[in-house]
């Protein structure tokens, strides 16, 4: 008979509860395809990404929806739409927290999501570190809109750390930011 340390078991329950935390904690991701059904009662749609893959989300009371320079709400969302979406991989359920429509002066945007690493006001150059570790420096547009925390901010009042959203442009190897949507932890 094999002997396991007294100790193990303490390990690997703490690494499942490791696992869970870092889940839990916002492990957001983006995503973008067309809309294929809707449950409003559910409050949840299925999303065709550009692989042909299915995915169901769920939309929160406090998701952000952007559609056409306008502010848009869940009745809005349609089947058929091109739509990015930023979203929480929660435990068990995606939990959509920012979607773009793709149509009329929102087709040609994109959306990105990371931890604010570094603002230059002198370059009005914003960097966020992606889920994945990746860095991706954005230039600001003379006017894009900062939202911080549901609130109306400016560059300045955006930290280290802050957990941002970004709809930009890209402008041959420009990505130019329109929209910042952060949430401070």
């Amino acid at each position: 008979m094999i002997r396991l340390p007294k100790w193990l078991p303490v390990v690997l329950c703490f690494a499942f509860l490791v696992g869970l935390t870092a889940r839990a904690c916002g492990a957001e991701a983006t995503a973008r395809g067309k809309v294929k059904s809707i449950e409003a009662e559910k409050k949840q749609f299925v999303l065709t990404d550009l692989n042909g893959k299915d995915w169901t989300f769920t939309v929160a009371d406090n998701t952000i929806f952007r559609s056409a320079e306008k502010e848009a709400k869940f009745n809005d969302l349609k089947p058929g739409d091109d739509v990015s979406i930023v979203y929480d991989k929660g435990i068990t359920q995606f939990t959509a927290q920012y979607i773009l429509n793709h149509q009329g002066d929102t087709k040609g945007l994109e959306v990105g999501y990371g931890a604010l690493k570094h603002y230059d006001a002198d370059k009005k150059q914003l960097v966020l570190t992606d889920p994945n570790g990746k860095d991706w420096t954005f230039q600001m547009s003379d006017d894009a809109k900062i939202r911080l925390s549901d609130k109306e901010a400016k560059p300045a009042d955006l930290k280290l750390g802050d957990r941002a959203t970004v709809v930009y442009e890209k402008k041959g190897n420009d990505m130019m930011v329109h929209d910042v949507y952060a949430l401070r932890k």
